[in-house]
């Protein structure tokens, strides 16, 4: 069980989490002046939008999530951790990019 209060500390303990996955990423990603570049980039030589890309990168995470829920033994993994927080950004970075 969860109170709200502790929900919350959750939820900013993620978005925390979540931010500084980007600004990792980001070192090898993209330019500082140009935050999708590197997106734009993979769009451009796989002829595709930004949006489908994006769709494209989730799309391995999704699977990987679906089928740990699916096998799920009820133990944590921090791996499946990190490939939900890597589906947050994504659905983060097609918010912003819908956005523009």
């Amino acid at each position: 069980m969860m109170t709200d209060d502790e929900l919350l500390e959750f939820l900013e303990r993620t978005m925390r989490s979540i931010i500084a996955l980007r600004r990792t990423k980001s070192l090898d990603y993209s330019d500082p002046h140009d935050a999708f570049s590197g997106l734009r980039r993979v769009a451009q030589d796989m002829e595709m939008s930004e949006e489908k890309t994006l769709l494209t990168f989730m799309a391995k995470h999704w699977d990987t999530i679906r089928q740990y829920v699916i096998r799920s033994d009820g133990r944590h993994s921090e791996e499946i951790e990190g490939r939900i927080n890597d589906m947050i950004l994504y659905l983060i970075l097609l918010k912003a990019v819908l956005q523009r």
